[in-house]
C-alpha cells in the first residue's frame, strides 16, 4: 500500500469514534458500472495468488481494495496493511475477513467507524478480551448503535460468556436476547434472565439451552406457556422429572417432543410407545435411546391389524 493512501487525510473521518459514516459513502458502487470491474473481480477471487491480490492492494478504486481486504486469500501481512487504509469500508471489509490476525482485529476495534467495530464484533476471529471490550460500550447518543453492536456480539459463535452476561444484565430487545438465550457459550446467569424477559421466544429460547439451571427450567414449566414447555421438552439437558411432567401435557405438540428427546428415560418411553396418538408412539419407539429389541417389539405390533 502506498505511503500515502496509508497515511492521507480523509475528508469522510470521524473527528469522534461514535460517529457514524456519512450516507453517501455507506452507498455499495457496482463493479459492472464503474472502472475497475475486472480489478475487483480478481480482487474477489479467493484463487488469485497472493502477487496478483498484493498487486491489487493499490488499486485506486476502493471497492476494489475492499474486495481485496474482504477475500478469505489475502495473507495476514496484507491485511494489516489493508487495516490502515484511509476508506472505512475497506477497514471494515478487513475486520469481516475470518483470516484477519487477531492483533489487527484488536486494533481495528478502536476505529473511528462503528461500521467497523461492528464487524469486529461479529468475526469469530477477534479476540475474546475484544469482544468483552465492546461489549461494555456504552453510548446515549447513538443507543441504535449499540443495540447493533450487541447483536453483532450476540449472534458471533465465538463471543465468550463473559460478553454475554455483559449484554443480558441490560433491558435488550428481544431480538438480542434470543440470540443471547440460545447461544451455546451463555452462562446459567444469562439463561436465567432470559428466562424473566417478557419476551415468549426469548424464554423458550432458554429453556431449550442445555446450560439452563434446572431450577429455572422448572419454574419456566410452571409460568408456560407450551411455547415455552417445547423448548423444556426438546432440551437434552432437561432432568427426568420433568420430562416425565411433560409427557402429560395436553399439548401433543410437548408430548411429542419429550418422545423424540433422547434423554427421555426408558420406562418413560415404554410408556409413550403405548400412546394413542400413533407419531407420538413412534417418535418414543424411533428414539436413539429405545433399545433396539424393544422397538422392533414395536413395529411388529403396531403392523398388526
Amino acid at each position: 500500500m502506498s505511503a500515502e493512501r496509508a497515511a492521507g487525510s480523509n475528508q469522510y473521518r470521524a473527528k469522534a469514534k461514535l460517529v457514524p459514516p456519512p450516507a453517501d459513502l455507506a452507498v455499495q458502487v457496482s463493479p459492472g458500472k464503474t472502472p475497475g470491474y475486472q480489478r475487483h473481480q480478481q480482487a474477489a477471487d479467493s484463487s488469485s495468488s497472493t502477487a496478483k491480490l498484493t498487486t491489487l492492494e493499490d488499486s485506486p478504486e476502493w471497492w476494489v481494495r475492499r474486495a481485496v481486504a474482504a477475500n478469505p486469500a489475502s495473507p495476514p501481512p496484507l491485511l494489516r496493511r489493508l487495516a490502515r487504509d484511509t476508506e472505512f469500508l475497506v477497514r471494515q471489509a478487513v475486520a469481516t475477513n475470518p483470516s484477519c490476525p487477531a492483533e489487527t482485529l484488536e486494533q481495528l476495534s478502536h476505529d473511528d467507524y462503528l461500521y467497523v467495530w461492528e464487524a469486529v464484533a461479529a468475526n469469530p476471529a477477534s479476540p475474546a478480551q475484544t469482544l468483552v471490550r465492546i461489549s461494555l460500550h456504552h453510548s446515549p447518543k447513538y443507543p441504535d448503535w449499540i443495540v447493533r453492536l450487541r447483536k453483532a456480539l450476540a449472534g458471533n459463535p465465538a463471543c465468550p460468556s463473559k460478553a454475554l452476561d455483559i449484554i443480558s444484565q441490560d433491558r435488550i430487545v428481544a431480538a438480542i436476547a434470543e440470540l443471547v438465550a440460545r447461544h451455546p457459550a451463555s452462562s446459567p446467569t444469562a439463561l436465567t434472565r432470559c428466562a424473566h424477559h417478557k419476551s415468549v421466544s426469548v424464554r423458550a429460547a432458554a429453556a431449550s439451552n442445555p446450560s439452563c439451571p434446572p431450577a429455572v427450567m422448572s419454574g419456566l414449566n410452571e409460568a408456560g406457556p407450551d411455547e415455552v414447555r417445547e423448548g423444556l421438552a426438546s432440551n437434552p439437558a432437561s432432568p427426568p422429572y420433568l420430562l416425565e411432567q411433560l409427557s402429560g401435557s395436553p399439548d401433543p405438540t410437548v408430548v411429542l417432543l419429550v418422545a423424540r428427546n433422547r434423554s427421555s428415560p426408558l420406562s418413560l418411553l415404554g410408556n409413550l410407545m403405548r400412546h394413542p396418538n400413533h407419531a407420538i408412539a413412534q417418535a418414543a419407539a424411533n428414539n436413539q435411546s429405545t433399545p433396539a429389541a424393544t422397538r422392533a417389539m414395536w413395529q411388529l405390533a403396531a403392523s398388526q391389524p
